[in-house]
């Protein structure tokens, strides 16, 4: 294994960057990479596409549909929403990948505010109907997409809350800050993976020092119940951990820091759970238990079913699972609406598709707009 110095310095390659490759040698890929990236009402985008030159690919098509529903088509035959063809331009050499790559583009039109625009997009060879490409069709960290990817984009006029532009952001790794006064104080459990016992009252006490400090933000770890000293792995959605304390305990510090000027960001993990997920633990039990399709198995896998960078206790969600999508949208409203947060922080953003943090974000701003 790595040491941390190799990690960081040595031979790491952002997953970003690992996924390029890998998809770009196996035929079509896209990345959601489009001009404008945040377009406005009438704008038209341009989509931008990559092919792997050595392969017969000479034509490349786009399906979309402007009305919320799942784009679907093949071979230039859209079989839901409007389909689009994509123009051939230069081939262009991938130094990082050791191959030459042919880069295409499409024109999408301009749409009304409040549009949300869903696409997927396949390659072909006219000669040989046979030989056919979804693009960004699988990787090494997310879920199988035998379609293809599905991609989205939301036209609107938002811009980011103006409270953040002037934000100055604390972050607080919950379980190594503070415990309260009446509780029993840190302690060094001797390895860097176990429990200090830091709490959220103790975050209330030190609230005054924060302020002091200057800042007028708080980012938290992860505070939803984990089996992790980092919480980075969720066993419930809706639930704080109990280590930490309670969901009262979550209100309390939050009512008390707004009242001291002060907001709060939470992390929120959608793209993977732990092995004690009940959703995960029904998967896993029974094959035929709805929350199968929340994951990904197979023999392909080395635990059995995709997990986040094959970390066995770190099982990944399939996001562009209609159910995962409406559970998580959920989860999130509710540490906006019950709890009070002021926003989230969305961990491991390279993990889902761009699609789904588009719908992800819609669910979000219908209520918190």
């Amino acid at each position: 294994m790595a040491n941390i110095y190799d990690y960081f310095f040595s031979d790491y390659v952002p997953p970003q960057e690992q996924r390029h490759r890998y998809v770009v040698h196996n035929g079509v890929e896209h990345a959601s990479e489009t001009e404008p990236r945040d377009p406005e009402p009438g704008e038209e985008v341009e989509l931008r596409i990559t092919s792997l030159a050595r392969l017969p690919i000479d034509r490349i098509a786009i399906y979309y549909t402007t009305d919320g529903q799942d784009p679907m088509g093949a071979f230039g035959m859209a079989t839901n929403g409007t389909v689009i063809m994509a123009t051939k331009g230069e081939e262009v050499d991938y130094p990082a990948a050791g191959v030459a790559t042919t880069r295409w583009r499409a024109i999408l039109p301009g749409q009304g505010d409040g549009t949300l625009v869903r696409y997927r997009i396949d390659g072909w060879s006219s000669k040989d109907p046979r030989q056919h490409w979804p693009a960004d069709v699988s990787d090494h960290y997310t879920s199988p997409a035998v379609a293809g990817r599905d991609y989205a984009y939301h036209v609107d006029q938002r811009n980011a809350p103006s409270w953040f532009n002037d934000a100055i952001i604390y972050q607080i790794f919950v379980d190594r800050f503070a415990a309260a006064s009446d509780q029993p104080m840190l302690r060094d459990p001797g390895n860097l993976t176990g429990f200090f016992g830091g709490t959220l009252r103790g975050i209330t006490e030190h609230l005054d020092y924060l302020a002091d400090l200057g800042v007028n933000c708080l980012w938290l770890s992860p505070i939803m119940a984990s089996p992790s000293y980092h919480g980075y792995d969720p066993s419930s959605f809706t639930q704080v951990a109990e280590r930490y304390g309670t969901n009262a305990d979550l209100r309390a510090l939050i009512a008390t820091a707004h009242a001291r000027g002060l907001r709060v960001l939470l992390d929120f993990v959608a793209n993977h759970t732990s092995t004690e997920h009940p959703a995960f633990q029904s998967a896993q039990r029974d094959p035929q238990a709805s929350e199968r399709a929340w994951y990904s198995f197979g023999p392909q896998y080395s635990n059995g079913y995709l997990a986040y960078y094959g970390v066995s206790s770190m099982p990944v969600l399939d996001t562009a699972s209609t159910s995962v999508r409406e559970m998580l949208i959920a989860a999130a409203r509710s540490w906006l609406a019950d709890f009070g947060a002021d926003g989230l922080r969305l961990d491991n953003v390279s993990g889902p598709a761009h699609a789904f943090w588009t719908i992800f974000q819609e669910g979000i701003k219908a209520e918190f707009p």
